[in-house]
C-alpha cells in the first residue's frame, strides 16, 4: 500500500474505509466469530452473508433416517473452515436488524475464497434467490451432487422461520 506523506499504513486503511463509507461501500476485516451459518461477527461488525440462507440454529433436518441439527452442523462447517483465518467482507448495505449484509472472504494461497459461495457449494446453505441470484448454479451443483442438507429431507430455512413466527402468535 502506498504511503501518504505523513500518515502511517494504518492511518491511510481507516482513511480508505472512511471514504468507501461515505459513498455507501463497507469493508470490515478483522477478529471473528461465527455467529451462526449465515452471520459472522468481524471486529465491531455483525455481517450477515448476502444472497444465501443457512438452516436456523433450532432446525432440524432428517439425514439418513436421523435427525440432526442441520443449523448447528452449518455454523460449526463454517467455524472449521475459516479456521484461525482472517475474515474480510465487502458490504453495502444494513439490513433491518442493522446488520451489515456482504459477501465474506478468506485468502488462501493467495486467492480470495469466498464464504458465502464455499457455503452453498458445501450444501451448508441455499441461495437466497429473493435477494439474489449470484449462487443458484452453486446451490444446484449442491443438490445435484447431494452435499450437505441436500443429502437429507429438509425445509427452506425460510419457510422454518415463517412457521416458528407462526407457532409465536398463537
Amino acid at each position: 500500500m502506498a504511503r501518504i506523506k505523513g500518515l502511517t499504513r494504518r492511518e491511510v486503511k481507516y482513511l480508505i474505509v472512511l471514504i468507501l463509507g461515505a459513498f455507501g461501500f463497507f469493508i470490515v476485516e478483522g477478529d471473528s466469530r461465527i455467529i451462526d451459518g449465515d452471520t459472522i461477527k468481524v471486529g465491531t461488525e455483525r455481517v450477515r452473508l448476502q444472497g444465501i440462507d443457512a438452516p436456523e440454529m433450532s432446525q432440524t433436518c432428517k439425514c439418513a433416517g436421523k435427525k440432526t441439527f442441520c443449523g448447528k452442523d452449518a455454523a460449526r462447517a463454517l467455524k472449521k473452515f475459516v479456521a484461525n483465518d482472517e475474515i474480510f467482507c465487502d458490504a453495502r448495505e444494513r439490513d433491518s436488524y442493522g446488520r451489515l449484509v456482504g459477501e465474506c472472504f478468506v485468502r488462501r494461497n493467495g486467492k480470495k475464497i469466498s464464504l458465502n459461495r464455499w457455503m452453498v457449494e458445501n450444501g451448508h446453505a441455499v441461495a437466497y434467490t429473493h435477494y439474489s441470484r449470484k449462487f443458484a448454479a452453486a446451490e444446484r451443483n449442491a443438490e445435484k451432487e447431494k452435499k450437505g442438507i441436500w443429502a437429507c429431507a429438509f425445509e427452506m430455512p425460510w419457510d422454518y422461520r415463517r412457521k416458528q413466527r407462526s407457532k409465536k402468535r398463537r
